[in-house]
């Protein structure tokens, strides 16, 4: 079952039992309320013609003026009716005829239960009567407070309760039809309104199954701010992720493919002009170590993403002087900056305290920034690397004036893979890189609990790198 339809009869559900449930709450509730009003009604109006028959028995002293009270009162019937309605039939073994239920019947007895007057003409006047149904009431004389009768009112509940019965089958025929058309309604209104709720999710089960089959791209659209709505942008930012890191992926490979390919088409060149004789063994070995140790490099930049990918980079801490580190690693690159004509500066400040970190990864990033440096710089540039102690925070700044940086590349240079365009590079001769070094520096930096920036104002204008490394009393991994 799909998940619309779910919802559509979840919706459905909830709908009908509350109908059901409110419905026939009202219904029990009403048809209560109406069996008390029909017992009240009858007692209240016994009282109320009892009241009238005090009055006149208090006026006259007699039972004279009776039936104007119940004829006032709209239950005196004439003998003819009675006859004609069969209310004096005889019949025994049959009940009360529907037009007799419809009447009430109403009987006057004196204290002695001698019938004063019967408007029914059932029972003989000056009878003495004992089995009397319906409300009792008193019937005074108010001049000295005298009871001097009763009045028996039979209001023919059985009638009553059928015509309350006739007004709700009636109310249940009402209620079913509108619950029918409210049913259609909420079907047709919760059609909608899942079909609403489910189609961004049934939308990203599609383009999902589309990802995973590899088929072409799949753009969710973005209708609302809601969750579905969030749900539908992560959806995109992943995909949008994921075809970067396929388009990195590509040409990751084509890269280690040309950079162990160059390599190793040396070492076969070299060893096969060593043994045709053709080379002499002093400097083929030179190169071949050399193609070697390349090779070695690529394998342990993709060995260190591996270990950063796993979270399983270990540093070897020691406490150690930046201003040693610094000095061995720009002592490393004078000459090739001299080659290059490019004047490459040291500026350590005072003061600065003894820090626990890889010097071995350290000498890494330095020499992967300088070299970059190097590669963007021109003849009779200039290369600065400074170094200062601020808020407990080691801060090393290196700068050139070198081809700079394009504000679009910039966010980029610190992702896997990604390497600025090749034609900026100022030395032809220069091997082209996999783009993991500057990655590699980024996650050192952040193993050592540190940050790594770049700041450049475009084109020609120079490149600043920023590293912030936090002061610790102890080592920390």
């Amino acid at each position: 079952m799909s998940l619309q339809w779910r919802f559509l009869l979840s919706f459905l559900l909830l709908i009908v039992t509350t109908i059901v449930l409110v419905t026939g709450i009202d219904f029990l509730s009403t048809r209560k309320q109406l069996d008390d009003f029909i017992k009240v009604l009858g007692k209240r109006e016994a009282q109320r013609i009892s009241q009238d028959l005090s009055r006149s028995f208090t006026l006259l002293g007699n039972w004279d003026n009776v039936q104007n009270v119940l004829f006032d009162a709209g239950f005196l019937y004439k003998r003819e009716f009675l006859e004609r309605n069969n209310v004096l039939s005889n019949e025994k073994n049959t009940a009360l005829k529907a037009s007799q239920q419809k009447l009430t019947h109403i009987v006057i007895v004196d204290p002695l239960n001698n019938v004063i007057y019967d408007n029914f003409y059932q029972k003989p006047i000056a009878e003495t009567t004992i089995e009397l149904q319906g409300y009792r009431s008193s019937i005074v004389d108010y001049n000295d407070n005298r009871t001097v009768g009763f009045l028996h009112m039979d209001l023919k509940y059985e009638y009553l309760e059928e015509e309350a019965d006739t007004f709700f089958e009636e109310l249940f025929y009402q209620s079913s039809l509108s619950f029918v058309l409210v049913g259609l309604f909420s079907f047709v209104l919760a059609f909608l309104l899942t079909k609403y709720i489910s189609s961004p999710i049934i939308r990203l089960t599609n383009a999902s199954r589309a990802l995973a089959e590899q088929k072409s791209k799949i753009v969710l659209p973005v209708s609302s701010s809601d969750e579905l709505g969030q749900m539908s942008k992560s959806f995109n930012s992943m995909v949008q992720s994921l075809e970067e890191q396929q388009k990195l992926r590509t040409r990751l490979l084509s890269d280690i493919s040309h950079e162990l390919k160059t390599p190793l088409s040396i070492i076969q060149l070299e060893a096969h002009g060593l043994k045709k004789g053709l080379e002499k063994p002093g400097k083929t070995s030179d190169k071949i170590i050399n193609e070697v140790q390349r090779l070695r490099t690529i394998v342990s930049d993709l060995n260190w993403i591996v270990e950063t990918n796993t979270g399983e980079q270990r540093l070897s801490l020691e406490l150690c002087s930046i201003k040693d580190i610094l000095s061995d690693e720009i002592d490393r690159w004078k000459s090739k900056a001299a080659e290059q004509q490019v004047k490459l500066q040291l500026h350590v400040a005072p003061k600065i305290p003894m820090f626990f970190l890889d010097v071995l990864r350290i000498f890494q990033v330095l020499g992967n920034i300088i070299r970059n440096s190097l590669q963007h710089s021109n003849p009779g540039g200039q290369i600065s690397v400074q170094a200062q102690y601020q808020n407990k925070n080691l801060e090393i700044t290196i700068h050139d004036d070198g081809t700079g940086i394009e504000a679009s590349d910039l966010p980029h240079i610190f992702d896997r893979f990604y390497r600025i365009d090749e034609s900026r590079s100022r030395s032809a001769t220069e091997t082209r890189g996999t783009g993991l070094g500057l990655a590699i520096t980024q996650s050192i930096i952040e193993a050592h609990n540190g940050t790594i920036s770049a700041e450049s104002e475009g084109l020609n204008k120079g490149t600043t790198i920023r590293i912030t490394i936090p002061w610790t009393e102890e080592k920390t991994s």
